[in-house]
């Protein structure tokens, strides 16, 4: 089972962790729905900056 971690700035820290496990990802407008292995959802302004599939990391840029 592939899951991700999201993280805000520019690269994996601890201090830019904003929730683990996630397994899915709904975007609409600059809207974002974070969904975690245990069924919690965190919903955040902001865009997708990357997605990495081999490190299982998705960085966003949140909206101000």
């Amino acid at each position: 089972m592939c899951l991700s971690t999201v993280y805000t700035g520019e690269r994996a820290a601890e201090d830019g962790k904003l929730i683990e496990y996630v397994t899915n990802v709904d975007v609409d407008g600059d809207n974002i729905r974070l969904y975690d292995i245990t069924g919690d959802i965190k919903d955040v302004r902001g865009r997708i900056r990357a997605v990495d599939l081999i490190k299982n990391t998705i960085f966003l840029d949140l909206a101000e």
